[in-house]
């Protein structure tokens, strides 16, 4: 068993009494939120039964549960969607997709998981990985997708049900319990930079978890837990919860920019067109196994040669990271209402506007893990002057009027 509600692992005696569950759970849903909202979502068939932990029968045996649970649930109806294997590190996907062809049980969809420091679960100390620095992630992506379109189900989509910024340095850092990576400014730069790069990649990346207040173990008692959520035990968003903000003003159509220089290595930017807008967002992502990387110091052409009002949110330590405020005071696990609203307002992003001629390069500089968001709306020719409310006439009439002395 795993966790504190002690979950079954193991296959059923019944297999029958297994359809029958997972139909009537069907048959519930269907009854209480109505079939076309039942039908938009996806049912995975458990979670990581590649690893003992999670699954003590064998592959066999999964494909055995995934082929009843997708018979219960297309006796209910047809349009509901049915996938898996929800494997550990894209385990299994081409096997499921094989048995499915195979013995003609319908699958709608892909699942699978990652965390970044499962390179260092795979490859002791990175010393026999394939894998560049900081590129596990994104090739392990890139790879299922790959292997998902070799397969004989070519079409099926990819869902990334389960990932976070749990990152190491080496064999002997991972931990699933106690990574400061899904905490600090780490985080923040993992997610801008991979949600970014491996937008054609996968039909979701869904991060676990939203909150530290979650199912799998006690509620922790310390604001930071390095436990998997974007908000901590208070509602404070860490850096992670901060680059999906900054990610969703990304709106309109991609566009190009060009920097002075080559990009650094694990730097990288993306721009968007909403309306007469241009948002851009950069991160300096550097992993954290590198060590002593520089400041990204760079320039940006903009297209045009328009005045612009730029509008920057910076996430940095101490601002829209609120993890190393935390730590420069001490860690304290009782926080004071005083200390409560100091990490409330270290979790937002540094925020300032300029004036900017689209002429000229836009100057910028990130530290590593560093990410920055700007918005360049136009300056119009009214910019500058006091709106008009009222003509000359009104306004003189009702300066005397409000200037008037008191009757007696």
């Amino acid at each position: 068993t795993m966790f504190h509600y002690r979950m079954n692992v193991t296959p059923p005696r019944d297999w029958s009494e297994w359809e029958d569950l997972v139909g009537a759970f069907a048959v519930h849903c269907v009854n209480r939120y109505g079939l076309e909202e039942v039908r938009q979502w996806h049912f995975e068939v458990w979670n990581e039964p590649n690893l003992s932990a999670f699954w003590s029968g064998t592959k066999k045996d999964y494909f055995r549960l995934y082929a009843g649970a997708a018979r219960a649930l297309k006796r209910v109806d047809e349009g509901l969607r049915v996938g898996g294997p929800a494997s550990s590190k894209a385990c299994w996907l081409g096997d499921l997709i094989a048995f499915c062809a195979e013995n003609r049980v319908l699958i709608d969809f892909i699942s699978t998981h990652l965390y970044p420091q499962d390179e260092f679960v795979e490859y002791a100390d990175r010393a026999a990985s394939p894998h560049a620095p900081g590129a596990f992630f994104a090739a392990v992506v890139r790879g299922a997708k790959a292997e998902v379109a070799a397969s004989p189900m070519p079409g099926l989509p990819v869902h990334w049900t389960e990932w976070n910024t749990q990152l190491a340095t080496s064999e002997r850092d991972v931990t699933w319990s106690d990574n400061r990576y899904v905490d600090s400014l780490h985080g923040g730069s993992f997610v801008a930079r991979h949600l970014v790069e491996l937008d054609d990649a996968a039909e979701s990346l869904i991060y676990w978890t939203a909150s530290d207040i979650f199912e799998e173990g006690p509620i922790p008692n310390a604001p930071f837990s390095q436990t998997y959520g974007l908000l901590t035990i208070h509602g404070i968003p860490k850096a992670t919860a901060n680059a999906f903000r900054l990610l969703e003003r990304m709106r309109g159509p991609r566009a190009g920019f060009a920097s002075d220089g080559p990009l650094p290595e694990f730097c990288g930017g993306v721009a968007t067109i909403e309306g007469d807008c241009v948002h851009v967002l950069l991160w300096n992502d550097v992993p954290p196994e590198i060590r002593g990387a520089p400041v990204w110091s760079d320039r940006i052409c903009l297209p045009g040669d328009g005045d612009w009002i730029a509008t920057e949110s910076h996430v940095r330590a101490g601002a829209g990271s609120p993890f190393e405020t935390w730590e420069a005071i001490g860690c304290p696990l009782n926080l004071t209402p005083v200390q409560l609203a100091l990490l409330r307002q270290a979790a937002e992003p540094a925020m300032r506007a300029r004036f900017h001629r689209g002429a000229e390069p836009f100057a910028f500089s990130l530290a590593p893990n560093e990410v920055l968001h700007i918005e360049f709306s136009p300056r119009g020719r009214e910019s500058g002057s006091k709106p008009d409310r009222l003509s000359a006439e009104e306004t003189a009439r009702l300066e005397a009027q409000l200037g008037e002395k008191s009757r007696a």
